[in-house]
């Protein structure tokens, strides 16, 4: 999400994240990373996808609803998905068989929760958790469906979840955190405990992977939430996709700056610090200049005068400054006559006389 208020029939509302109004966009991310996005608009629909109520043209478009199909367009833009062995990790709302199928078909596996009404799941294993049968903590149930491997895990809650990736027999030992008293199911999961806080237990690789990389484009937000360049109030409807883009752009060079040191997941702090990396992007966004050989700097004056190259050529500040009265017309009042031009606080610092710094009379001032 976007933060935005403007009217605009292109925005949403979503009273349960937290950017409640706004534009909205799916991105696909590994840890903080956007690779790609597709634009989401109430009134368009998903970039790349038919608007809504048109008739679904393409084959893509008749076997998977519009929340698949974004997957697949996202899924598509990786580079050679079909031969770097890609694995996708998807949250409930997208995650269900003809997906999972469809995402086989290019060589891209999946691992990601379900919902018990997702299309394709098997019946018995979503009656097994509608029905909420108290369950022994690690319970696996499995059901194969159309090469997916769908299962119901109990942990805490009973986890609904669709892989083409992983064998759900093999198991890693993983410290789990004992829930609390009041929580959901804890009559089943605090037993296994006892009077440890934290244990280590089984628990199935594929919710490990799921737990370890899920959640890559909310990184992403958290970065981008922390220094971004949008302000709450804007004007113009564009500003906050430009600024959204621009945070983006940081955020990913921040990330490649890091993995080009070599710097891995645990190093130091100071290392990974992301404040750091804006505030030396900053030092060196100042430092940057065209001409760094240049003797003649612009420089802010500490007073306003009278532009040198607009006093000498009259003609040059009218087409620049749009005044309804033409340069060199007479003043009435006390300035007996006296020709007015542009005032500015910009300047040379090597010539020392004040210029104007929009328009060329920079350029025209140094010409000899």
């Amino acid at each position: 999400m976007i933060r935005y208020f403007g009217h605009i029939s292109h925005t949403i509302k979503a009273p349960h994240k937290p950017i409640k109004e706004g534009y909205k966009l799916w991105a696909l991310g590994d840890h903080g990373y956007i690779y790609n996005w597709l634009w989401y608009s109430k009134d368009c629909g998903t970039e790349g996808l038919p608007r809504p109520g048109l008739p679904r043209l393409s084959q893509l478009r008749s076997s998977l609803a519009d929340t698949q199909a974004l997957v697949m367009l996202l899924a598509k833009s990786l580079p050679e998905p079909t031969n770097l062995g890609y694995t996708l990790y998807l949250d409930n709302l997208f995650t269900n068989i003809p997906l999972a199928t469809a995402l086989g078909e290019l060589g891209i596996g999946v691992m990601g929760t379900t919902r018990a009404t997702a299309s394709g799941f098997p019946k018995e294993l979503a009656q097994l958790k509608q029905i909420k049968k108290p369950l022994e903590w690690g319970y696996l149930e499995t059901a194969i469906t159309n090469g997916a491997q769908c299962f119901l895990w109990q942990d805490n809650n009973c986890v609904l979840g669709i892989t083409t990736a992983y064998n759900l027999r093999d198991t890693v030992i993983r410290p789990r955190k004992r829930p609390s008293a009041t929580s959901t199911n804890a009559a089943i999961t605090r037993p296994i405990f006892g009077d440890s806080p934290v244990k280590d237990l089984p628990i199935p690789m594929a919710i490990d992977a799921y737990n370890h990389h899920m959640g890559g484009v909310d990184i992403a937000n958290q970065y981008r939430e922390a220094f971004t360049t949008l302000r709450t109030h804007n004007n113009r409807y564009w500003k906050p996709l430009f600024y959204s883009l621009l945070d983006i752009a940081l955020v990913n060079s921040c990330l490649l700056s890091k993995a080009s040191k070599g710097l891995e997941r645990g190093a130091s702090r100071d290392c990974r610090d992301h404040r750091k990396f804006q505030e030396a992007l900053v030092e060196a966004l100042l430092a940057y200049s065209d001409t760094p050989s240049q003797e003649h700097q612009g420089v802010v004056r500490p007073k306003r005068a009278y532009c040198a190259y607009c006093r000498a050529n009259l003609s040059n500040w009218h087409p620049k400054n749009r005044q309804h009265r033409r340069f060199g017309v007479e003043i009435s009042g006390n300035s007996r006559g006296r020709l007015q031009g542009s005032r500015v606080n910009w300047g040379c610092d090597q010539c020392d006389v004040p210029l104007c710094k929009t328009g060329d009379c920079w350029r025209l001032g140094h010409i000899v």
